[in-house]
């Protein structure tokens, strides 16, 4: 199986995720533009990624191809906002801008950018104006590409065509950890995945890697 880009994915039971929908009056107190930019990305990140399976991933090298060529503009595009007003807040692009500003992140093959976004995505998700889920995930996704065992059980890896769940830092604790953050324990989480793939989870110990020297599935779900 041959890839013409590596990504680091995490894997989510949404296939599409629904952005909030917003009053009038609290879209007139934001910056619309900017808001309707970043509304208008988030729609055409997840075209990209809409009726994608595993054997398609797998299979279809030149629509992944395209699909990674859309988050590179897209990662480009917010790199611009931030460099510019710095990083977005929910009171100017309200709840459904600001989830449209984390999943161009969360797709970004900027790795270093990701980087440094992250401890903003942090505080808003703690704050409550993203949900911690997205931040665990993402998080995991540094981990993982940092070597790091992760901490939520986001993270899979592609080896000898089955999807493996990347190293778990403290497994014995990682539902609480997920519990903390909203998330389903993890035997439901590997069941919804299962059944989305038409495979079976690899569940075993992973060895620490380097992200760059394993191959991994790119993320379809739109997350």
């Amino acid at each position: 199986m041959k890839l013409f880009i590596i990504l680091i994915i995490f894997i989510s039971f949404h296939i599409i995720i629904p952005l909030p929908s917003l009053s009038q009056s609290t879209l007139s107190r934001m910056d619309n533009l900017l808001h309707d930019e970043l509304t208008t990305m988030y729609a055409a990140d997840q075209k990209a990624r809409e009726g994608l399976t595993a054997e398609i991933m797998s299979e279809d090298s030149v629509r992944m191809k395209k699909m990674a060529q859309g988050d590179y503009m897209r990662t480009k595009w917010l790199k611009q906002i931030v460099d510019s007003i710095g990083w977005p807040t929910k009171a100017m692009v309200g709840t459904d801008g600001l989830m449209a500003a984390f999943i161009i992140v969360q797709h970004s093959l900027d790795y270093e950018w990701q980087d440094s976004v992250l401890p903003f995505i942090k505080k808003q998700a703690m704050d409550g104006d993203l949900p911690k889920e997205e931040y665990a995930m993402l998080q995991d996704r540094v981990l993982m590409r940092e070597g790091k065992p992760q901490m939520y059980g986001t993270q899979f890896t592609v080896a000898h065509d089955s999807q493996v769940v990347y190293q778990i830092e403290d497994p014995q604790n990682l539902d609480k950890r997920r519990k903390e953050m909203g998330m389903l324990p993890f035997y439901l989480y590997q069941r919804m995945i299962n059944y989305m793939y038409k495979s079976k989870l690899d569940t075993s110990s992973v060895q620490s890697k380097k992200a760059s020297n394993a191959q991994s599935m790119p993320d379809c779900t739109g997350k």
